[in-house]
């Protein structure tokens, strides 16, 4: 499975938008299709934490009809909208 950030957007002071895509390769379609199908189920239903406001769906799962991988990957994309990283972030109080 392999996981790229397509697109990135939005203001870094308020929010920040990704397009996320995610690939899943198996021996089988129904596989490839059964793995991407999981994730995407994942991502779709994360509540929100402290970093990550929502994720959308762009693309349900789709697999590839044509080329050399067809019928072995299935892929999806979602957008993902997330609170802008802090650069005190990560740090601890005695740095």
């Amino acid at each position: 499975m392999t996981v790229r950030c397509e697109e990135s957007a939005g203001d870094p002071l308020i929010t920040q938008r990704a397009t996320v895509r995610v690939t899943a390769w198996a021996e089988e379609r129904d596989d490839a299709k059964e793995i991407a199908r999981l994730a995407h189920a994942g991502l779709i239903g994360h509540p929100g934490d402290a970093d990550v406001l929502s994720v959308r769906q762009v693309e349900g799962v789709v697999v590839e009809e044509k080329g050399e991988h067809a019928d072995r990957r299935a892929s999806f994309s979602v957008l993902v909208a997330q609170r802008p990283s802090r650069p005190d972030q990560g740090r601890s109080e005695h740095e």
